[in-house]
């Protein structure tokens, strides 16, 4: 799958497929189904009326819709952290702005469960259940605000495993508050769950018990409150607190359980930009930044805190940035869970959580040495561990993004899961530049590249910065694109590792240019795929992480294009789409995984591909007669079985998500 073309286009074949329209975004959760495929899902999406975006139910074997899920369609799917069950919204037939929300199990022959009836959602505005709805992380709890059509605004618990349903109003009959309420996030032992209100420019948090459903009383009320972030263990909160211009004055730790007990810890005058909890939760980390000018470098600097308060270290000195790099990154999947979660400042705690380390900058200039920082918790006392020539500073030495479904955080980027400090360090021997992986201790470094010219940030946005990235099975990979030579005799190097390490493997195939690299759609076998230039020409090329196996797949692609490559369950075929340029939807092949022999097929993709899960067909939407779009279902052997129109309106868009049982 192109990167560039589909960048929050995610399969993972095990469990997720997340799509991304202009329409809305939506969810589903998989499994394998051991009996006879009749049906597949479509993601249906309208240009004209999102609201009427969703799920539908198309049966492979007459042609014909479920009349349930084409008579008001289903939208808005939100997974369970487990991928066992979803939950969506469906319109309530003649009526307007009203909708029932479901309870499906991912097995879609089960009937689903109507969970809630006649939500009011004012002009149909159905993405606010994406903010208004989030699943405990063992997967057995929902809770959900909402509005009834009184507009009343109500907070719903319900538990999976029965019908028994708890609701209170917590606020007051006042229809706005659907517009800037959000369900934050659970606790890590489930027992509470966060609220975010905004009032004015002030942020308000809220926390209920979810056994009781009753609010927890705290003596905040009025205080302004951002970042808050729970631990990864039990129910602690933390926060920053701001004052009446919105400056931080005081870090803040809650224990709901402690009849709303709350430690203050005094703050320096500093702009807040990050805090992240230790790995074992009885630390956190406050990332802040420092500029004496208008315009001018801005130098990280980290305060530590125990979880009871006590100031551990209140200014570590780190790396200097410009005003580019003092973002965070982060994207929140529709399911409250998918999350890419990234901050800017080149610092990590250990896994367990004894030490964190940090890069320090010791001089400026165009030569610039950093070393790097460690406190060591137990100690309490800092120390810098190494100091060296490094180089390519644009990107990250520690792995500060990560693909996960642990967080259900929204609006704000904060990392809920703590990274560890393996650190990628590049450096200058002899002219050359050699780059190691190492711990935060700096010690058993493994070389990863030895005699390079120049270092190339990886030529994606999700990437950059980044020499770590992460499959679509959530598996980390290094991924260092290198050079050697200059002018006519330059020549690209790619080489790749396991996240630990291991699998090192360099592409050494005399290329003048690398393009259009991503992973590509295989549960068993990690892969990778990327467009390299040789002879002025290019070609799609395959790499397999655990092997180092390269495979071209095909030859003389145009270099502006997008390609897909979907392998079949069983890892002997896969389906090739290459020189895809959008609105076209490139040309369709079926090749074996061990052999190059292409099999061209005849077909005019508008979706990516959907295999079945015995591997022996596979389901697209095709561009048919006087532009119809048509489900066109397709054998191994590359010849089509059937075809069914589906739609003659530009406006309607369908993407095959999988096949399954009909209900």
């Amino acid at each position: 799958m192109a990167f560039s073309l589909f960048t929050f286009f995610r399969k993972i074949t095990a469990g997720i497929l997340v799509v991304f329209s202009i329409a809305c975004l939506a969810a589903i959760f998989i499994t394998r189904l051991p009996d006879q495929e009749v049906c597949i899902a479509l993601y249906h999406y309208s240009t004209s009326q999102p609201a009427n975006s969703g799920q539908i139910i198309f049966d492979s074997n007459n042609g014909r819709f479920n009349a349930e899920t084409r008579n008001g369609n289903s939208t808005g799917f939100i997974g369970s952290p487990d991928g066992t069950k979803y939950v969506y919204l469906k319109s309530v037939p003649h009526e307007t702005d009203l909708y029932d929300i479901y309870l499906q199990a991912q097995e879609l022959s089960a009937k689903p469960h109507l969970l809630q009836h006649d939500v009011y959602y004012a002009g149909g505005n159905v993405q606010l259940l994406t903010e208004q709805l989030r699943w405990s992380r063992d997967s057995k709890q929902i809770a959900f605000l909402w509005s009834n059509s009184d507009q009343d605004f109500l907070l719903s618990i319900a538990n999976v495993d029965n019908d028994q349903i708890k609701t209170v109003t917590p606020f007051a009959k006042d229809p706005t508050k659907a517009y800037y309420t959000h369900l934050q996030e659970w606790s890590a032992d489930n027992h509470y769950i966060s609220i975010i209100d905004q009032i004015l420019n002030y942020t308000h948090y809220t926390f209920w018990d979810t056994t009781t459903l009753t609010a927890v009383d705290y003596p905040l009320n009025t205080a302004s409150m951002v970042r808050g972030v729970w631990s990864p263990q039990g129910h602690i909160f933390a926060s920053i607190l701001r004052d009446g211009n919105l400056k931080p004055t005081h870090l803040m730790f809650l224990n709901p359980e402690q009849s709303g007990a709350v430690i203050q810890s005094s703050l320096p005058k500093i702009d807040i930009q990050h805090l992240m909890w230790s790995p074992d939760g009885k630390a956190l980390v406050i990332g802040y930044l420092t500029c004496n000018q208008a315009n001018c470098r801005q130098q990280w600097h980290y305060a530590l805190f125990q979880s009871d308060g006590t100031p551990l270290a209140m200014d570590l000195e780190g790396s200097v940035l410009n005003s580019t790099n003092i973002g965070g990154d982060s994207s929140y999947g529709p399911d409250g869970l998918t999350t890419y979660s990234g901050y800017h400042f080149n610092a990590a705690w250990s896994s367990d959580g004894k030490r964190f380390s940090y890069l320090q900058q010791a001089t400026n200039g165009d030569n610039p040495t950093y070393g790097v920082g460690a406190f060591d918790l137990d100690k309490r006392q800092a120390v810098t561990l190494a100091t060296y020539q490094a180089v390519n500073f644009s990107n990250k030495f520690f792995h500060t993004l990560r693909y996960t479904t642990v967080s259900s955080r929204i609006m704000e980027a904060i990392p809920y899961v703590p990274l560890t400090d393996q650190m990628i360090i590049p450096y200058m021997e002899n002219g050359k530049i050699s780059v190691a992986l190492n711990d935060g201790s700096l010690q058993k470094p493994i070389q990863l590249v030895s005699g390079a010219d120049q270092l190339i940030a990886l030529p994606m946005s999700f990437w950059q910065s980044e020499y770590w990235a992460t499959d679509w099975n959530g598996n980390d990979h290094i991924l260092l694109e290198w050079s050697t030579g200059q002018g006519k005799d330059k020549r690209l190097k790619l080489t790749t590792a396991d996240g630990d390490g291991t699998n090192i493997h360099t592409v050494d195939e005399d290329l003048t240019d690398i393009l259009n690299m991503n992973f590509i759609i295989d549960q068993k076998r990690p892969k990778l795929g990327f467009m390299g230039k040789k002879d002025e020409r290019y070609d799609l090329y395959m790499l397999d992480f655990d092997s180092g196996q390269q495979t071209r797949v095909l030859e003389d692609v145009e270099d502006n294009a997008t390609w897909e490559i979907i392998v079949s369950p069983q890892e002997n075929l896969m389906a090739v789409r290459g020189n895809i340029l959008p609105p076209g939807g490139g040309t369709l092949y079926l090749r074996p995984i061990d052999s190059d022999t292409l099999t061209k097929v005849d077909a005019n993709p508008l979706s990516g591909i959907m295999w079945s899960d015995d591997g022996e067909k596979f389901a697209l939407i095709n561009k048919g007669k006087s532009n119809s779009q048509d489900v066109l279902i397709i054998g191994k052997d590359g010849k089509p079985i059937k075809q069914y129109p589906i739609s003659r309106d530009n406006s309607q868009n369908f993407i095959p998500q999988h096949w399954s049982k009909c209900y």
